[in-house]
C-alpha cells in the first residue's frame, strides 16, 4: 500500500473479520432499537418465531461463519475425500454469497408459520384427536376452545406472543415438573396403629408411584 507500508493478506481473515462480527453482535441490540424506535426496557425474554427478522439475522449469520469455517480448511477436506480443490474453493465463494440469504429467508418464513399455527390454536382450539361424523355425511375434528367461542366457533384470545397450550386440558404456560427430578420422592410415613386395629395396607398403585 501507499508510503512504504505493506499489509498481509492475513490481516483482513485474522483480524478485520473476526473484529467485525466480534462488534456486531454487540452493537446489534442498539441497532435494532433506533431501527425500532423501541427504547423501553425489555425484561422478559422473546420466543424466536415471535422475532423472525432476528432470528433470520442470527440464523443468516451461522450460514456466513459456517461457509468461511468449511472455506477456511477446504484444502484438508479435498484431501480426506479426494475432492478437488478448485471444486471447493469455488463451492465455498459460491455458498458465501448463496447460503446466508436462504438461510434467512428458510428462517423468516419458518418463524411465520409457527405464529400462524399458534394463531389457528388460539382461534380455533386444541386438537383433540376425536372425530365426529356430522349430520349431512362430513367428519370433523374436535378442538377443545380455550376461551369462550362465538356463533362461529371461534375463540377471543388474542396473539401475545406467549407459549400457546398443544395438548388438552393444558391452559398453563409452563410445563408440568417432574417429581424427583432433584430431590428423591420419599416414601410416605405409615400411619401409627391403634390396639386392637390391623395397620392399613396401602393401595397397589400407591406403592408404584412411592417405588
Amino acid at each position: 500500500m501507499g508510503d512504504g507500508y505493506t499489509i498481509p493478506p492475513i490481516f483482513w481473515p485474522t483480524v478485520v473479520l473476526p473484529g467485525i462480527l466480534t462488534m456486531l453482535p454487540m452493537a446489534y441490540p442498539f441497532i435494532e432499537a433506533r431501527l425500532t424506535k423501541d427504547h423501553r426496557a425489555h425484561n422478559l425474554l422473546q420466543r424466536p418465531r415471535d422475532v423472525p427478522a432476528r432470528t433470520a439475522l442470527g440464523a443468516m449469520a451461522i450460514a456466513f461463519w459456517l461457509v468461511l469455517t468449511l472455506s477456511g480448511g477446504n484444502d484438508v477436506i479435498a484431501d480426506k475425500f479426494h475432492i478437488s480443490l478448485n471444486a471447493m474453493t469455488w463451492a465455498g465463494r459460491i455458498g458465501l454469497l448463496v447460503a446466508p440469504p436462504l438461510a434467512y429467508y428458510i428462517t423468516y418464513r419458518v418463524c411465520l408459520g409457527l405464529q400462524q399455527h399458534d394463531r389457528e390454536v388460539l382461534a380455533h382450539g386444541v386438537e383433540t384427536g376425536i372425530i365426529r361424523r356430522l349430520p349431512d355425511g362430513r367428519f370433523i375434528e374436535v378442538h377443545q376452545p380455550l376461551a369462550p367461542v362465538d356463533e362461529h366457533g371461534h375463540g377471543s384470545l388474542d396473539y401475545a406472543g406467549w407459549v400457546v397450550p398443544k395438548k388438552m386440558n393444558r391452559v398453563g404456560a409452563l410445563g408440568p415438573a417432574i417429581r424427583g427430578f432433584f430431590f428423591p420422592i420419599e416414601k410416605p410415613a405409615e400411619a401409627p396403629v391403634s390396639p386392637g386395629h390391623p395397620p392399613v395396607s396401602p393401595r397397589p398403585e400407591r406403592e408404584e408411584i412411592t417405588k
